[in-house]
């Protein structure tokens, strides 16, 4: 609730949203709320998988924090048992909310790239301000999962389902079932997402060509290429280069 007060119905719960109240909710959390009154202001962020990269499940991965394990369920399509979450006031995460409202209201360049950063910088802080520790460790299978996003980071060039499974001692059909049942996407999806993050960062801080990228990040086919970066981003390539690119290469 970035100004004024309002009360909102979630999941049959009475909620009073103060100013610099932030509440979070599960996927298809149902949620209604009253009329707002002309200076009141509230600000809804949606995310996903897509918005949150690799490396800051790598980086927070071993934060033993309930905030951290509701975010990865969220970004995971896996459901919380707890479907919301209202946060107190908190200034460290306001100012970074008006950073993010500011720059998408700004109109300026780069303001796509500039917002993602941002978002990933919210839900650090947000981890780091509410830490809410939990009583026992993370599960064997969302270990397992974040030491194989952090392989598929690390090795995204070149790496196969059959290295992996050979590494953890598990068989291809097996390792494959078990990444699509605790992730809900598959190898090819999950490696395919770190291409494109990283062919998405080169195209718009160098001046690579397409094929040039392509080549560095692995993918080989330029249709292919094209193909999933629209797919992932909901843009051409091209059309993103002329929003995003930095004339000055990130000076």
């Amino acid at each position: 609730m970035l100004k004024g007060e309002c009360d909102e119905l979630v999941e049959g719960e009475p909620i009073h949203l103060k100013e610099e109240n932030v509440l979070m909710m599960d996927i298809g959390c149902h949620h209604s709320i009253s009329t707002l009154h002309q200076n009141d202001l509230m600000i809804n962020l949606i995310f996903n998988n897509k918005n949150i990269s690799f490396k800051f499940w790598d980086e927070t991965h071993k934060k033993d924090s309930f905030i951290y394990q509701y975010i990865f369920n969220i970004s995971m399509q896996n459901h919380n048992k707890q479907k919301f979450i209202l946060f107190p006031k908190n200034a460290d995460i306001t100012d970074t909310m008006d950073e993010i409202i500011n720059e998408y209201f700004s109109g300026y360049k780069y303001r796509g790239m500039i917002i993602d950063n941002y978002f990933n910088i919210l839900l650090a802080k947000i981890i780091r301000n509410y830490p809410m520790i939990k009583k026992r460790t993370y599960d064997n299978q969302q270990k397992i999962l974040v030491d194989l996003l952090t392989e598929i980071s690390n090795h995204y060039q070149t790496i196969s389902l059959e290295q992996l499974a050979n590494r953890y001692g598990y068989t291809q059909q097996y390792l494959s079932s078990l990444i699509k049942k605790i992730s809900g996407q598959t190898f090819i999806e999950l490696r395919t997402r770190k291409r494109l993050e990283q062919a998405k960062y080169l195209w718009t801080s160098s001046d690579y060509s397409i094929a040039e990228i392509c080549d560095l990040v692995g993918i080989h086919n330029l249709n292919s290429f094209y193909t999933k970066f629209k797919k992932q981003y909901h843009i051409m390539p091209s059309d993103y280069r002329k929003k995003n690119y930095l004339d000055d290469h990130f000076l």
